[in-house]
Protein backbone atom coordinates (compact mmCIF):
# COMPACT_ATOMS: atom_id res chain seq x y z
CA UNK A 1 0.00 0.00 0.00
CA UNK A 2 1.48 3.53 -0.88
CA UNK A 3 2.20 5.90 1.82
CA UNK A 4 0.38 8.83 1.59
CA UNK A 5 2.24 12.23 2.02
CA UNK A 6 1.18 16.06 0.61
CA UNK A 7 3.42 15.42 -2.45
CA UNK A 8 2.72 17.45 -5.56
CA UNK A 9 3.45 16.07 -9.19
CA UNK A 10 4.47 18.45 -11.84
CA UNK A 11 5.23 17.58 -15.41
CA UNK A 12 5.73 19.44 -18.86
CA UNK A 13 4.95 16.92 -20.91
CA UNK A 14 6.63 15.75 -24.15
CA UNK A 15 8.53 12.75 -25.34
CA UNK A 16 11.75 14.33 -23.19
CA UNK A 17 9.18 14.97 -20.01
CA UNK A 18 10.61 17.50 -17.25
CA UNK A 19 8.81 16.56 -13.78
CA UNK A 20 9.49 18.18 -10.13
CA UNK A 21 7.86 16.71 -7.23
CA UNK A 22 7.84 17.86 -3.49
CA UNK A 23 5.80 18.70 -0.70
CA UNK A 24 3.23 21.67 -0.98
CA UNK A 25 5.73 23.19 1.06
CA UNK A 26 8.92 22.96 -0.96
CA UNK A 27 10.84 26.00 -2.31
CA UNK A 28 12.95 23.61 -4.60
CA UNK A 29 11.08 20.22 -5.19
CA UNK A 30 13.00 17.26 -6.53
CA UNK A 31 13.52 17.00 -10.84
CA UNK A 32 14.48 15.80 -13.34
CA UNK A 33 13.58 14.17 -17.10
CA UNK A 34 12.89 11.47 -18.81
CA UNK A 35 13.30 10.67 -22.07
CA UNK A 36 10.26 8.27 -23.20
CA UNK A 37 11.15 7.10 -26.42
CA UNK A 38 14.14 7.64 -29.54
CA UNK A 39 13.07 9.42 -32.02
CA UNK A 40 12.86 6.34 -34.37
CA UNK A 41 10.62 4.64 -32.08
CA UNK A 42 6.68 4.44 -32.02
CA UNK A 43 4.65 6.88 -29.55
CA UNK A 44 3.56 3.42 -27.74
CA UNK A 45 7.14 3.11 -26.76
CA UNK A 46 6.86 6.39 -24.97
CA UNK A 47 3.52 6.35 -23.49
CA UNK A 48 4.51 2.21 -21.77
CA UNK A 49 7.58 3.91 -20.35
CA UNK A 50 5.57 6.71 -18.58
CA UNK A 51 3.10 4.31 -17.76
CA UNK A 52 5.61 1.56 -15.89
CA UNK A 53 7.70 4.65 -14.37
CA UNK A 54 4.43 6.46 -12.70
CA UNK A 55 2.91 3.36 -11.21
CA UNK A 56 6.57 2.22 -10.06
CA UNK A 57 6.57 6.08 -8.33
CA UNK A 58 3.15 6.17 -7.17
CA UNK A 59 2.58 2.52 -5.98
CA UNK A 60 5.42 3.56 -3.35
CA UNK A 61 4.00 6.88 -2.76
CA UNK A 62 0.96 8.47 -3.98
CA UNK A 63 0.90 12.02 -4.97
CA UNK A 64 -1.30 14.66 -3.27
CA UNK A 65 -2.22 16.20 -6.50
CA UNK A 66 -0.76 16.28 -10.33
CA UNK A 67 -0.82 19.68 -12.09
CA UNK A 68 0.72 19.64 -15.97
CA UNK A 69 1.22 22.51 -18.23
CA UNK A 70 -1.56 21.98 -20.43
CA UNK A 71 -1.62 20.75 -23.71
CA UNK A 72 -1.38 23.23 -26.79
CA UNK A 73 -4.37 23.00 -28.40
CA UNK A 74 -4.40 21.66 -32.09
CA UNK A 75 -4.87 24.61 -34.16
CA UNK A 76 -1.85 25.85 -32.06
CA UNK A 77 0.62 22.79 -32.41
CA UNK A 78 -0.32 22.94 -36.33
CA UNK A 79 0.64 26.31 -36.16
CA UNK A 80 3.77 25.55 -34.65
CA UNK A 81 4.42 23.16 -37.11
CA UNK A 82 3.64 19.85 -35.47
CA UNK A 83 2.37 16.83 -37.70
CA UNK A 84 -0.15 14.79 -36.94
CA UNK A 85 1.99 12.16 -35.10
CA UNK A 86 3.55 14.87 -33.15
CA UNK A 87 0.43 16.00 -31.95
CA UNK A 88 -0.96 12.40 -31.09
CA UNK A 89 2.66 11.84 -29.98
CA UNK A 90 1.84 14.82 -27.08
CA UNK A 91 -1.68 14.03 -26.39
CA UNK A 92 -1.57 11.08 -25.58
CA UNK A 93 1.15 11.00 -23.02
CA UNK A 94 -1.19 13.89 -21.52
CA UNK A 95 -4.27 11.02 -21.58
CA UNK A 96 -1.92 8.59 -20.07
CA UNK A 97 -0.79 10.72 -16.89
CA UNK A 98 -4.84 11.61 -16.63
CA UNK A 99 -5.69 7.78 -16.92
CA UNK A 100 -2.68 6.90 -14.35
CA UNK A 101 -4.17 9.97 -12.02
CA UNK A 102 -7.67 8.45 -12.15
CA UNK A 103 -6.19 4.89 -11.81
CA UNK A 104 -4.42 5.81 -8.80
CA UNK A 105 -6.94 8.30 -7.49
CA UNK A 106 -5.12 11.43 -7.71
CA UNK A 107 -6.93 14.46 -9.07
CA UNK A 108 -5.31 16.53 -11.71
CA UNK A 109 -5.44 19.72 -13.33
CA UNK A 110 -3.22 21.07 -16.60
CA UNK A 111 -1.73 24.89 -15.99
CA UNK A 112 -2.33 27.27 -18.91
CA UNK A 113 1.34 27.94 -19.91
CA UNK A 114 0.69 31.44 -20.07
CA UNK A 115 -0.86 31.82 -16.65
CA UNK A 116 2.38 29.60 -15.58
CA UNK A 117 5.13 32.33 -16.93
CA UNK A 118 2.95 35.17 -16.26
CA UNK A 119 3.49 33.70 -12.00
CA UNK A 120 6.96 32.48 -12.63
CA UNK A 121 8.80 34.53 -14.91
CA UNK A 122 6.39 37.95 -15.06
CA UNK A 123 5.02 37.20 -18.59
CA UNK A 124 3.15 34.94 -20.45
CA UNK A 125 3.20 35.66 -24.12
CA UNK A 126 6.70 35.72 -24.68
CA UNK A 127 7.34 34.13 -28.06
CA UNK A 128 8.14 29.90 -26.87
CA UNK A 129 12.24 29.68 -27.00
CA UNK A 130 12.78 32.71 -25.23
CA UNK A 131 9.84 32.14 -22.43
CA UNK A 132 11.47 28.55 -21.86
CA UNK A 133 15.44 30.57 -21.35
CA UNK A 134 13.68 32.70 -18.95
CA UNK A 135 12.21 30.01 -17.26
CA UNK A 136 15.58 28.19 -16.98
CA UNK A 137 17.29 31.47 -16.35
CA UNK A 138 15.01 32.01 -13.18
CA UNK A 139 14.81 28.16 -11.92
CA UNK A 140 18.58 28.45 -11.52
CA UNK A 141 18.38 32.02 -9.75
CA UNK A 142 16.13 30.39 -7.47
CA UNK A 143 18.47 27.54 -7.17
CA UNK A 144 15.79 24.81 -8.42
CA UNK A 145 18.52 23.79 -10.62
CA UNK A 146 22.03 23.39 -10.81
CA UNK A 147 23.54 26.09 -12.06
CA UNK A 148 25.34 23.96 -15.16
CA UNK A 149 21.78 22.64 -16.06
CA UNK A 150 20.13 23.36 -19.46
CA UNK A 151 17.26 21.52 -19.48
CA UNK A 152 14.67 23.32 -20.57
CA UNK A 153 11.82 20.55 -19.77
CA UNK A 154 13.15 19.83 -16.08
CA UNK A 155 12.85 23.83 -15.71
CA UNK A 156 9.53 24.35 -16.86
CA UNK A 157 8.46 21.19 -14.63
CA UNK A 158 9.94 23.11 -12.02
CA UNK A 159 7.80 26.40 -13.06
CA UNK A 160 4.69 24.51 -13.24
CA UNK A 161 5.27 23.05 -9.39
CA UNK A 162 6.07 26.58 -8.04
CA UNK A 163 2.80 27.63 -9.77
CA UNK A 164 1.06 25.20 -8.30
CA UNK A 165 2.48 25.42 -5.01
CA UNK A 166 1.26 28.80 -5.13
CA UNK A 167 -2.12 28.18 -6.06
CA UNK A 168 -3.18 25.05 -3.80
CA UNK A 169 -3.71 25.93 -1.19
CA UNK A 170 -5.92 29.07 -2.11
CA UNK A 171 -8.35 27.10 -4.81
CA UNK A 172 -8.98 24.44 -2.26
CA UNK A 173 -9.29 22.39 -5.53
CA UNK A 174 -8.46 18.61 -4.69
CA UNK A 175 -11.43 16.67 -5.25
CA UNK A 176 -11.72 13.14 -4.77
CA UNK A 177 -12.49 10.60 -8.21
CA UNK A 178 -14.52 8.17 -8.29
CA UNK A 179 -14.75 5.32 -10.47
CA UNK A 180 -17.96 4.03 -12.63
CA UNK A 181 -18.50 0.42 -13.26
CA UNK A 182 -21.99 -0.07 -15.13
CA UNK A 183 -23.87 2.32 -13.22
CA UNK A 184 -21.96 1.01 -9.95
CA UNK A 185 -19.51 3.62 -8.03
CA UNK A 186 -16.42 0.94 -7.13
CA UNK A 187 -15.21 1.82 -3.34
Amino acid sequence: MAKERRILWAFDVGTLTGWAAGELSDRVPQSGSWKLRGRAEHRAIGNSNLIAILNDLWMEEKPLMVVKEAPIEIDGQTRLGNGAHGIRTTLSLHDHIESMCVRHGVPFENAPAGAVRKHFIGHGNLERDEAKRRVLARCKLLGMVPRDCEDLDRAEACAVFDYATATANAKKRLHGNELYLFGEVAR
